[in-house]
């Protein structure tokens, strides 16, 4: 059985890379980005560029979206020359963080426009994006998520696929994973330069804690970057406040307190207003450093096995 054509649209860090490795994989994978640019990248590595969202769906049989924010998920499946204009019975899979509401939204209404939306964020960045390895969280009908044109496409894209419930169901889980991963980034650095400022040594303290009960993923994905002073941005500050943000707003529809969100998402905010916004997320350790870095003498792997 030949493999669905796939159009991707939104084709930065993240699409880019989950459009190369579905090429790489064997599907047929055309692209759309409002930035021209975007679009030459994608047509130099062989994904065929289109030049609306609406062209796109017309010549896709499932696309896949991988968008910065609320606003452009929405214009892009209902805008004037979006997914649903084109549509034509088509599966859509929302790849992008964004809140449950939203999703619920854009679902309702691009169903009236013969468009089925499966939700189904991920985590894994870019680098799990080109390499199949993403772990991801799905909402919508179960025969959409089990069935083609949807389902060997989310398989290609994962290696860990978790159906949590219905429409908004996936965008839900994904905004609680990010406020649980960034707010034990940020009590692991508080507590990591508390050890610092006692004369500990980093890379001692790494293998010490990464064996202990306070170890997680975010500590041992980027305790390393911390200490070789790498603020390259895998995962920048500004998204990871945006996710919080959006979390927040979730548990304020719902009518839920989520009081320690709101200190982290105030910590954020403040790692934005001291320059870091651009930064890895990691660079939050800045934020408790005084007289002692965290750092090493020499340079620490980076390479982490996790996702």
């Amino acid at each position: 059985m030949s493999q669905p054509t796939v159009g991707v649209v939104g084709l930065g860090r993240m699409g880019s890379a989950m459009a190369g490795h579905l090429l790489d994989s064997g599907f047929d994978v055309r692209g759309y980005d409002v930035v021209p640019e975007a679009r030459e990248r994608a047509a130099e590595g062989g994904i065929e560029p289109y030049p609306s969202a609406a062209d796109l769906a017309a010549a896709s049989d499932v696309v896949l979206t991988s968008l910065p924010n609320p606003d452009t998920v929405r214009e892009s499946y209902l805008g004037e020359n979006g997914i649903a204009a084109g549509a034509d019975d088509l599966v859509a899979i929302e790849a992008s963080t964004i809140d449950p509401a939203t999703t619920e939204e854009v679902a309702l209404v691009a169903a009236e426009r013969g468009v089925t939306l499966i939700d189904s964020p991920v985590s894994g960045g870019p680098e799990g994006a080109a390499s199949g390895t993403l772990t991801i969280f799905v909402g919508g009908a179960d025969d959409a998520v089990s069935s083609p044109p949807a389902k060997p496409v989310l398989d290609a894209i994962s290696n860990k696929s978790f159906h949590v419930g219905q429409s908004g169901a996936g965008h839900t889980a994904k905004l609680l994973n990010n406020v649980m991963s960034m707010g034990n980034l940020m009590l692991a650095m508080e507590a990591v330069s508390l050890g610092t400022e006692r004369g500990l040594d980093g890379e001692r303290l790494l293998e010490a804690l990464r064996n202990g009960g306070g170890s997680s993923n975010q500590f041992e994905k980027r305790m390393p970057r911390a200490l070789n002073r790498n603020f390259d941005p895998g995962f920048p500050v500004s998204l990871a406040r945006k996710d919080i943000g959006l979390a927040l707003d979730t548990g304020e529809d719902t009518d839920h307190s989520m009081p320690v969100t709101a200190i982290i998402y105030q910590l954020y905010t403040k790692a934005i207003s001291e320059g870091y916004g651009d930064e890895d997320a990691v660079a939050v350790a800045k934020l408790f450093e005084s007289d002692e870095l965290i750092e090493a003498g020499e340079h620490v792997d980076e390479s982490y096995g996790g996702y």
